[in-house]
């Protein structure tokens, strides 16, 4: 299973064509009462949870399924709204799904209500390392955080506080244009800000717009804004999709 749609909007044909995990697949709506989960077929133990958990141990394999489980709902984003599931989410049938939905309905149906026409986007923030071999000897008009981290690489104390000030006031500008924002764990040791929001699909362009407009103002100070997006709605689903729907979990 893929994700989750609203059974009152869901349209076979606007889903016609959108190939599933594998090659041999097709996605396919399953109604499930007032939500309709969006799914495709495996017709083998190919993708069982004890084989999948094997799987996973190939890198390639794994980031090419997973790519395309993201692909699969990317495409029914731009039908309508999703809630995304993650990964490795089998079930031996169909029943098992309308039990698993059924005894989320309410946090699924509010779920709906809240994400709809949302996507989301992600913004991550870095230095650029390659810009600081030149640190200029006059640093008037460059914002602080920025000259102390060219300092600091120059070979003088640094000042991370400023750092995290920076990062912080460039997310809280964007947070301006969302419904929600969230900063999530940076990732790498050059990285200032990894964040994630929630835009409307009327305020995308406005929100890209804000992006392009950060990105100028500080590429010349070895500040990098990249954005992606729109995508599922990932990191704004509060919904516990483990439980005991009578499936094996599988830990993604």
């Amino acid at each position: 299973m893929y994700g989750v749609i609203s059974t009152e909007a869901a349209d076979s044909e606007s889903f016609y064509g959108i190939e599933g995990i594998h090659a041999d697949s097709e996605v396919k709506l399953l109604a499930c009462g007032s939500l309709t989960a969006l799914v495709s077929p495996i017709g083998n133990q190919k993708f069982s949870p004890k084989v999948i958990r094997e799987s996973m141990k190939d890198t390639d394999w794994l980031k090419s399924h997973v790519r395309r489980h993201a692909d699969v709902l990317a495409e029914a984003q731009a039908v309508q709204t999703v809630i995304p599931m993650r990964f490795g989410c089998v079930f031996s049938n169909p029943r098992e799904i309308m039990q698993f939905i059924d005894s989320r309905k309410d946090a699924l149906q509010e779920a709906l209500v809240r994400l709809h026409n949302r996507s989301e986007f992600s913004v991550s923030v870095r230095i650029d390392g390659s810009s600081v071999n030149t640190v200029p000897n006059d640093l008037e008009g460059v914002p602080s955080g920025v000259a102390d981290f060219l300092r600091a690489a120059a070979g003088e104390k640094p000042a991370a506080a400023e750092l995290e000030a920076t990062a912080t006031k460039i997310h809280a500008h964007l947070a301006r244009y969302a419904g929600e924002s969230m900063r999530n764990p940076n990732t790498e040791a050059e990285m200032l800000l990894n964040a994630t929001h929630l835009v409307t699909i009327a305020s995308e362009e406005e929100f890209k717009h804000a992006v392009k407009t950060l990105s100028a103002e500080y590429d010349a100070q070895g500040i990098r804004i990249e954005v992606s997006g729109p995508w599922p709605p990932y990191h704004f689903v509060d919904i516990d999709f483990d439980g005991d729907a009578g499936r094996e979990k599988i830990p993604v």
